[in-house]
């Protein structure tokens, strides 16, 4: 907002100044606009120091075993993970046909993302919440898949309480994302 109230008071400046305007409010206009600036400038100021400091923050977290693989297959296999609502697509998880999940795959991702833990992305929470949650869907999908024909209704209906809802695995998605995103910067 601050930044179009600058050039706002320099054109009614202007303005006043050549529709033969009184000098005073030209004068009072231009001397808003400095202000203005000057606020802007401080604004950009402190907001270069916060970014100074998260970026040194960022430095603390030793990304350097996740690789851009295991974040493509970290986003495919969460999101087939919280479309799983049948016995059907449980064997297709399990034949492969939907994607390459396997638990094993799984659980090696999210071990890798387990340094990620106390360092929450911009306006997330602990991201080893998010892994927690990735990790029971993993162990109940898991043993679902490892005996497709032998699927009760009873670990779908527990799988899907795991699941609550795709809002809700698209959230801890995004709260793990968030944070490889800010603390990760060897794989930008």
């Amino acid at each position: 907002m601050r930044i179009l109230l600058a050039p706002l008071a320099v054109l009614t400046a202007l303005t006043l100044t050549a529709c033969g305007g009184a000098k005073d409010a030209a004068s009072s206009a231009i001397d808003a606009a400095q202000g203005a600036a000057s606020s802007v400038a401080a604004n950009a100021s402190s907001l270069a120091a916060e970014a100074s400091s998260a970026a040194a923050q960022a430095g603390d977290v030793d990304c350097s075993a996740i690789t851009k693989e295991d974040v493509a297959s970290f986003s495919v296999l969460t999101q087939v993970m919280a479309q799983v609502r049948t016995k059907d697509t449980v064997k297709a998880v399990a034949s492969q046909v939907i994607s390459n999940y396997t638990p094993e795959k799984m659980s090696a991702v999210l071990g890798k993302f387990q340094v990620l833990a106390g360092h929450p992305g911009p306006g997330q929470g602990d991201p080893a919440d998010a892994i927690a949650y990735f990790t029971t869907l993993n162990d109940q999908l898991g043993a679902m898949t490892a005996a497709p024909d032998a699927v009760t209704q009873a670990q779908l209906d527990a799988y899907a309480a795991a699941v609550v809802d795709v809002g809700t695995a698209l959230k801890n998605q995004f709260a793990i994302n968030l944070s490889i995103s800010e603390n990760c910067t060897n794989l930008g």
